[in-house]
C-alpha cells in the first residue's frame, strides 16, 4: 500500500458494512451506524443510490457478477467475528486487540464493549484518517479505545501494545480481519508468534485468511483471477495465504488450537438462509477461530510457517 494514504481495502469493507446496515432490520446481519463516515465521495454516492431498491438490485447484482461471493464474504465474516467478540465479552474478556483495524467500529457498536479496552493496531496513515473522523463526529476519542500505530511489516507488537497499556497476563481476544493476505509471510508469522507466546493462555484469536491455492494458481475459484487483478491494480496485491487442509497442524505447531474454520457455504447456512437471503460467499477466503492452548513452540527464524511454496510438497 501507499504509506501516505489510507488502505483502499478499508474503505471497501466500510462500504459493505454500510450497505448491510441499510437493509431492513429482519434481513441484516449486523448494524454499523458509523461505517458511512469512512466512505469518501464514491462510496457515499453508491450508498445513496442503493437506498432505492431498484437501483440497489442493479448495482449490487452487477458487483456480484463481477466479483462473485466477495460481498457475502465481507458481511459473513463481519457477523462471525461479531459473534466471537460477543461471546468473549460474555466470558469476561476485558482486552480486545484489533490488528489492521482499518475502519472497524466494534469498540463503539457491540453491546458490552464499553466495559472492555480495545487496542486498535494499524498502519499510521489509515489510523490517522480514522482518528480525525471520530474526533470530528464524536468530539473526543472514546475512553475504551486506544490507537496503537504499528507497521506490521517493520515493527513488533509486544512493545507497542504494552506501552499502550495492554496486560499480557490477562486474557484477550485478538481480531485480525481482512489483513493477512496483504502481508509478507514473515509479518504474519511474527504476529502469530506474538500471540502464541506473548499473551495469556486461553486467549483467542479470530482471523481471516486467503486460500493459498488462489494466490499460487493451484486452485480455481469463481472470479478469482479478477479478484487478484483488481487488488494488484489497486496497489494492494495478495501476498500470503494458508492451505486450509494444513491450518490445524500449522497452528498446533505454534501452540494454538483451532476451534473453527468457516467460509462461504457456512455463512450461507448460518446467516443468509435463515433470513431468506440468496447472498453467497466465496470459498477462497476463510475465517478461523483459535485459542492459545500452550506455551507455543520456540521461534525459528528460518522456518516457513505457511507451508510449502508452489512445486513443493509438505514433509
Amino acid at each position: 500500500m501507499n504509506n501516505e494514504r489510507p488502505a483502499s481495502s478499508a474503505t471497501g469493507v466500510a462500504l459493505a458494512r454500510a450497505l448491510e446496515t441499510a437493509l431492513p432490520k429482519h434481513q441484516r446481519l449486523f448494524e454499523d451506524p458509523f461505517a458511512h463516515l469512512f466512505l469518501g465521495r464514491f462510496g457515499s454516492t453508491v450508498l445513496r443510490l442503493c437506498r432505492h431498491l431498484g437501483t440497489r438490485r442493479i448495482l449490487l447484482g452487477a458487483n456480484d457478477r463481477l466479483l462473485p461471493g466477495v460481498r457475502g464474504i465481507s458481511v459473513g465474516r463481519t457477523r462471525f467475528i461479531d459473534d466471537a467478540l460477543d461471546a468473549a465479552l460474555g466470558r469476561g474478556v476485558r482486552q480486545v486487540v484489533i490488528l489492521g483495524a482499518g475502519y472497524d467500529t466494534r469498540a463503539l457498536r457491540i453491546r458490552g464493549s464499553e466495559s472492555s479496552l480495545f487496542f486498535e493496531v494499524d498502519h499510521p496513515a489509515t489510523q490517522r484518517c480514522k482518528c480525525e473522523t471520530l474526533e470530528r463526529v464524536l468530539g473526543e476519542q472514546p475512553s475504551n479505545l486506544k490507537f496503537v500505530p504499528v507497521d506490521l511489516e517493520r515493527q513488533g507488537l509486544a512493545t507497542a501494545l504494552e506501552g499502550a497499556g495492554f496486560q499480557r497476563k490477562e486474557k484477550a481476544l485478538v481480531i485480525w480481519e481482512g489483513v493477512t493476505e496483504y502481508l509478507s509471510e514473515s509479518a504474519v508469522d511474527a504476529a502469530l508468534a506474538w500471540f502464541a507466546q506473548g499473551i495469556a493462555l486461553e486467549s483467542e484469536i479470530v482471523f481471516t485468511y486467503t486460500d493459498r491455492g488462489l494466490i499460487e494458481g493451484t486452485k480455481t475459484f469463481s472470479g478469482g483471477s479478477r479478484i487478484l487483478a483488481m487488488n494488484r491494480w489497486g496497489g494492494e496485491p495478495y501476498r500470503f495465504g494458508f492451505d486450509p487442509t494444513r491450518l490445524r497442524v500449522e497452528l498446533a505447531d505454534r501452540g494454538l488450537e483451532l476451534i473453527e474454520d468457516v467460509a462461504g457455504e457456512e455463512y450461507r447456512r448460518r446467516y443468509f438462509a435463515p433470513r431468506d437471503r440468496h447472498l453467497r460467499g466465496n470459498e477462497y477466503e476463510r475465517t478461523a477461530l483459535a485459542r492459545r492452548a500452550g506455551a507455543g513452540a520456540p521461534l525459528d527464524a528460518g522456518r516457513v510457517f505457511c507451508g510449502p511454496t508452489r512445486g513443493q510438497e509438505p514433509k
